[in-house]
């Protein structure tokens, strides 16, 4: 199977450096198990998924990438296999990717924790559920799920029932100024 892109970023500045993290740059995936479903077009990664691509980690107890088998035409000059095809004339491209169980994305400065997440390449959108918490410095947001259009840069932090105790919080630190500066 070709090497896996991950793709996946959050909000804000994540988004920015186009994509997770490292755009193009190769992703290393480490997983106690893996389980290729050829047929599905689904690879699953379970036990102490880390994922690296750039300066960004993705943690999750599973890792769910399914993909699409692209055909490529066959070119002459491309080196052959032992069984006379060429080497590739296949690809994958990266549809989903779900991650489950204890979701966490950091970058330098930056996390987003959260119960499970679906990264959309193609829509380019992110979403995070159960337990969401972002932080930046000392600033956090804390909700119950977080959709965020990397298009756009538009994120929005909900919360389950609109009660007291089920709402969005927000804390926002100011900076802290070096003494003598």
């Amino acid at each position: 199977m070709a090497a896996l892109m991950l793709l996946a970023a959050t909000p804000g500045a994540w988004a920015q450096q186009g994509g997770a993290g490292g755009g193009n740059r190769p992703v290393e995936i480490v997983a106690d198990k893996l389980v290729v479903d050829q047929d599905r077009q689904l690879a699953t990664f379970s036990g102490n998924v880390d994922a690296v691509q750039g300066d960004m980690t993705l943690r999750a107890n599973q890792l769910r990438v399914f993909y699409v088998e692209q055909d490529e035409p066959r070119d002459q000059g491309k080196p052959r296999r032992g069984d006379g095809a060429d080497a590739s004339a296949s690809d994958q491209s990266i549809r989903r990717i779900e991650a489950e169980g204890d979701v966490l994305l950091t970058r330098p400065g930056e996390t987003a924790e959260g119960d499970a997440g679906v990264y959309d390449p193609i829509k380019r959108t992110l979403v995070l559920e159960g337990n969401v918490v972002l932080t930046r410095a000392q600033n956090v947001i804390r909700g119950t799920r977080l959709d965020s259009n990397l298009e756009t840069g538009v994120s929005v932090v909900t919360a389950a029932g609109g009660q007291r105790d089920q709402r969005v919080r927000a804390l926002f630190a100011p900076e802290q100024k070096e003494e003598g500066r």
